[in-house]
């Protein structure tokens, strides 16, 4: 069975502005070695970029990446 990607328009849009401004703040510490202007367009790449942050950033970011995880 396929698995569906689903729009970005099914995740609530302050959830997807908080993720992008964490994700912007960052972008050179939790994905350096992705391409400079890479934007989640699904609900799988945002899941995807809130994964690296989380293991990649301080606590802080960890705390609020695990958080905003839920809400996808």
């Amino acid at each position: 069975m396929m698995s569906e990607i689903l729009p970005v328009q099914s995740i609530p849009l302050d959830i997807r502005q908080q993720v992008l401004a964490l994700w912007e703040r960052n972008r050179l510490q939790c994905g350096w070695f992705l391409r400079d202007n890479l934007i989640p367009e699904t609900r799988d790449e945002f899941y995807r970029c809130l994964e690296l942050l989380a293991k990649q950033g301080d606590r802080a970011t960890y705390v609020l990446a695990r958080k905003l995880m839920k809400c996808l």
